[in-house]
């Protein structure tokens, strides 16, 4: 895949509402080129044994240029743009084997298990480039760059878990992963062009732990079941993230990996082919979080300080449910067909908990990018050679700081919104020959999702209008 395209830049509170269609960065673009190449292996030994081996890679770059300041702060055609440049060599393989058994006579259990192995290497530079405004992504001076950095890494996984089936409706599957990571940055950053004083870096940072989980799952009758899942988790933090130069941005140095751990519990299943449903809950902790806190330098500028806010914990739960209304039909004479109608509501209760001494001022703060409520509901159809789906989602208000403040003059740190969205897809088939058309945002609705502190934007990242797509599939 690549594409190459023009970025608006980001927009402050007050532009939005007056016009979400203007730009304000001409200068800024992007480019990317991404290659992901596999092979899989599918072994059947026997029926009981079978061995699945991957092996993918990603080679991919990333490419942008452009005005890294402040929207509100007019952009300077005769200063220098930006690049920041991303070169992606990443390898993996992962092999799994399944053993089938009988635990209790008739009654058919499994094994898994397996091992994953990654090396990826990142290679990162940022530095200035020329006055001019087209799509040009080189820097001016090589040997004397903002950031020069390869963050190699390494990681080796090896897992199991197994399915006990107790009887013909309970079972238990436990499972445990044990993982090895390590994450290296080499390279030099020059926080001061004027002076071109390098700083170096040559860091490893090496992890070894165990993840465990557990789930149960019960029948309660042919075509329902109840459930409950129990999982570790554990997100590291890698040397990519902390090393970064741009306006309105520092990232704590100490940043410290995040854990935790989720909880949910449910009941799913299906009413004589009529109607689909799944209730659940969920808990979900992870400690030493990651957040932005919204801070002001000592000159009087604000800026955003990504660190390690406090523990959160997240609590909600999901509904969906779907009805077929042609099952109603007694004598209708087209099971293939459907018209049916869905509907997923999902609550979210995301908090900071637990905060240190030094800032209590974050306990009972709303977590960042955590709407507390999502809905979708929609309707879909199909007769014969015809099918669709139309789609209404609604989303709750989000905050996009750990502070929960309300805005800022430069449209980085604020409350998005409630916003929502209609989407329409109407396929038709005949043969081996497939046409989709489909419109996103029917009713062309203004709205965002992001404030963003650097590339596309900075500021408000408008979300796309109206737009129609179309699809010609022919399957051999």
């Amino acid at each position: 895949m690549q594409y190459q395209m023009q970025q608006p830049g980001g927009l402050t509170d007050q532009e939005f509402y007056a016009n979400p269609r203007q730009s304000l960065r001409s200068r800024n673009w992007f480019d990317a080129h991404w290659n992901v190449p596999a092979l899989t292996l599918d072994y059947a030994i026997n029926t009981n044994n079978l061995l699945s081996v991957k092996v993918y890679s990603l080679l991919a770059d990333r490419k942008n240029v452009g005005n890294l300041n402040p929207v509100n702060y007019p952009d300077n055609l005769s200063m220098p743009r930006t690049v920041m440049n991303d070169v992606y060599r990443n390898y993996y393989m992962e092999t799994r084997y399944i053993h089938h058994y009988e635990l209790v006579s008739n009654v058919q259990s499994s094994f898994l298990a397996g091992m994953r192995l990654y090396n990826g290497d990142t290679h990162r530079i940022q530095g200035y480039n020329y006055s001019g405004s087209d799509a040009n992504f080189s820097v001016r001076d090589n040997s004397n760059l903002q950031i020069d950095y390869r963050f190699p890494s390494y990681n080796a996984a090896v897992f199991a878990e197994n399915v006990f089936q107790l009887t013909d409706k309970f079972s238990v599957t436990p499972g445990i992963r044990l993982e090895y990571i390590q994450t290296n940055a080499k390279g030099y950053t020059i926080a001061d062009t004027t002076t071109n004083i390098k700083t170096y870096g040559n860091e490893t940072h090496t992890r070894n732990f165990p993840l465990v989980g557990v789930g149960l799952d019960y029948k309660v009758s042919q075509k329902t079941d109840a459930y409950a899942n129990f999982s570790q988790n554990y997100s590291p933090i890698s040397f990519g993230d902390i090393i970064i130069l741009q306006p309105g941005m520092k990232v704590d140095p100490d940043l410290k990996d995040v854990k935790g751990y989720n909880f949910d519990l449910g009941y799913r299943g299906q009413y004589k082919n009529l109607f689909n449903f799944d209730v659940s809950g969920f808990y979900l902790l992870y400690k030493n979080r990651v957040g932005n806190l919204l801070q002001t330098d000592g000159g009087g500028n604000v800026y955003q300080y990504k660190t390690n806010i406090s523990d959160s914990r997240s609590v909600g739960a999901e509904v969906y449910a779907e009805m077929n209304f042609l099952r109603l039909l007694p004598h209708y004479p087209y099971k293939e067909d459907k018209l049916s109608f869905y509907a997923s509501i999902a609550y979210t209760n995301a908090r900071y908990i637990n905060a240190p001494a030094d800032r209590k001022q974050f306990e009972g703060k709303r977590v960042e990018y955590a709407a507390q409520w999502i809905d979708r509901y929609g309707i879909v159809f199909s007769f014969k050679n015809i099918s669709g789906t139309l789609q209404y989602s609604y989303t709750d208000p989000e905050f996009s700081d750990a502070t929960n403040a309300p805005s800022s003059n430069d449209g980085i740190i604020g409350i998005i919104p409630a916003y929502h969205v209609m989407d329409l897809t109407i396929g038709y088939s005949i043969k081996n020959w497939k046409l989709s058309l489909s419109v996103n945002n029917l009713t062309n609705e203004m709205y965002f999702t992001r404030r963003t502190t650097g590339f596309p934007g900075p500021g408000i990242i408008p979300s796309q209008g109206r737009a129609f797509y179309g699809t010609l599939q022919f399957k051999l």
